[in-house]
């Protein structure tokens, strides 16, 4: 359930938030379909690197914002300074996109649904749009920007120590700084101290959920707990297991179909 200020069902309007490819993101596009089943006008700011599904394309009801994807930067180039670039385009390339969201002549806008990671910069771009709409905003957390980050510096280093066993190397090289490395722990604030104002939150697994709620996080209360919902991965209507082969992977047995219903997960 949303919260939402109309009376009409019919003039409720959301905006979906994707940093990434929407066509390979099923979860955002799920919460999309999910949105237009419960007559909200949706408008969706996302890369569209790979065509979408025909569903999402032919519906009057979805506007598709493709958003400019962030320039590629040469290896040699430092870590910092790529990163701070990349982030410096996806700020512009966001508010762009997010300005034709405002200024298009629909209803105002009720709810922001936005993925994270990468937080940096949409939770603060979010946090802006809610605050010039009073829209709810809710994160869908898939993941913690921070981790992905100190996996990525803790992968640097294990490259660079070949005579290591790979594995041996990273995981010292995560638990020995690439957790405690500035930039990390300033990308954790950073979402610890934005992510607060979100009104909602919607988490891949209860286990990411209790974490948010610790006080190394937000330091959630059973009077302070704010609209949660653990909403797990499921395969969509476009996906039916087929016959298991003994020469085909278990893995492999489910392919896409054209019309089929739900199967479990």
């Amino acid at each position: 359930h949303m919260p939402t200020t109309k009376t009409s069902v019919h003039d409720r309007r959301a905006v979906v938030v994707v940093l990434g490819d929407l066509a390979r993101s099923p979860r955002m596009v799920n919460h999309v379909r999910l949105l237009v089943a419960s007559k909200f006008a949706t408008d969706v700011v996302a890369y569209v690197a790979t065509p979408l599904p025909a569903d999402l394309q032919r519906d009057e009801r979805i506007r598709v914002h493709a958003c400019a994807t962030a320039p590629s930067m040469p290896t040699a180039c430092p870590r910092i300074l790529a990163y701070a670039v990349k982030a410096a385009a996806m700020l512009v390339a966001l508010a762009q996109s997010l300005l034709r969201v405002l200024l298009a002549k629909s209803p105002p806008i009720d709810v922001v649904i936005v993925q994270v990671p990468p937080s940096i910069p949409t939770l603060l771009m979010c946090l802006l749009l809610r605050a010039a709409t009073r829209a709810a905003l809710v994160i869908d957390w898939h993941n913690f920007g921070h981790t992905i980050m100190a996996a990525r510096v803790a992968a640097k280093h294990a490259e660079a120590q070949p005579e290591v066993d790979r594995a041996t190397a990273f995981r010292h090289a995560l638990e020995g700084h690439a957790l405690r490395s500035p930039v990390v722990r300033l990308a954790r604030a950073h979402d610890v101290a934005l992510g607060r104002f979100a009104d909602g939150h919607m988490c891949v697994t209860r286990s990411l959920r209790d974490e948010l709620g610790t006080p190394g996080w937000f330091h959630w209360t059973e009077k302070s707990t704010p609209l949660t919902a653990i909403v797990l991965d499921r395969p969509s209507e476009t996906f039916v297991c087929g016959e298991k082969d003994e020469d085909v992977p278990a893995q492999l047995t489910c392919m896409p179909a054209k019309r089929t219903s739900p199967i479990a997960a």
